[in-house]
């Protein structure tokens, strides 16, 4: 397997090293914005895990139903509460055969699962003013 700092510099998006350990790489969503990817090399796997949005006001049951609704159809996203009650998404990418490609397409795929349900959650788990788009 590549080493990890040379994967992400082949993937062309922003990244960074993190304090934490790995890498950070800013991933575009078109209804949340960006988020930061947490990239962290274990023995067998690499984790990746990102905020999606903070732990809802309201409606905690619907929020939680759909997240947990939603992993039966996220292929390799699972979605999650930190310790704080945010959403996280997290996936375990396997080592061996890790590359740019693999990496960008993991990458893509939690851009598309935050678009699918970052509007709803937000409309279930919040008040959201009048003016806001609707999913």
């Amino acid at each position: 397997m590549e080493r990890l700092d040379d994967i992400v510099g082949s993937l062309g998006a922003a990244a960074s090293r993190s304090p934490r350990g790995g890498w950070v790489v800013r991933v575009p969503t078109a209804r949340r914005g960006e988020i930061a990817a947490h990239l962290v090399e274990r023995e067998r796997t690499v984790l990746v895990r990102a905020f999606v949005m903070r732990g809802p006001d309201r409606a905690h049951v619907d929020v939680y139903r759909r997240l947990l609704g939603k992993n039966l159809e996220s292929g390799r996203w699972r979605l999650a509460l930190d310790g704080d009650g945010d959403v996280v998404a997290a996936a375990d990418l396997e080592r061996d055969g890790l590359d740019g490609d693999r990496l960008d397409g993991a990458l893509g795929a939690l851009s598309a699962l935050v678009d699918e349900v970052y509007e709803g959650i937000l409309h279930t788990g919040f008040v959201v003013p009048d003016a806001a788009p609707r999913a």
